[in-house]
């Protein structure tokens, strides 16, 4: 098995597994060395796969600095769009609403990005985005 944009299972796992880890992390000496060996085997992944959407998200996941964060989600949504990553695209279209949101940007780009999601979710159903998609335009 492979990711919507082809990067293998067990390579994808390692991701997983460092997520879960550092979701579940309670001490922040434990948290940035989590944190340091997530971001290194991102930049592995990316080398070995180029940058993919899968990649470029998570990797905005784990970035502090927002105006960073929103480059590269705004590269992994254009990468997911021309290669019709349909998974990608409602994924990352969901997270580029959530930072619109946190970060209060005007409400044409919350709009704009609510939009978006709710167009994905017609080409890829999920229940967890169409909750994110539900809980946006409520609040909008």
């Amino acid at each position: 098995m492979k990711t919507s944009d082809g990067i293998s299972s067990d390579d994808w796992d390692q991701v997983k597994d460092y997520a879960a880890k550092i979701a579940h992390s309670s001490d922040d000496k434990k948290y940035c060395k989590l944190l340091n060996e997530m971001n290194a085997l991102l930049f592995e992944l990316q080398h070995k796969y180029g940058r993919l959407p899968s990649i470029l998200a998570t990797r905005a996941d784990y970035t502090t600095d927002a105006e960073k964060r929103l480059k590269l989600l705004k590269e992994a949504y254009v990468t997911a769009l021309e290669s019709n990553d349909d998974k990608n695209i409602a994924f990352i279209a969901a997270d580029m609403l959530e930072f619109a949101m946190e970060e209060k940007q005007s409400s044409e780009v919350t709009c704009f990005w609510l939009q978006r999601l709710g167009s994905a979710l017609q080409n890829y159903n999920d229940d967890y985005l169409a909750e994110v998609y539900s809980s946006a335009k409520r609040q909008s």
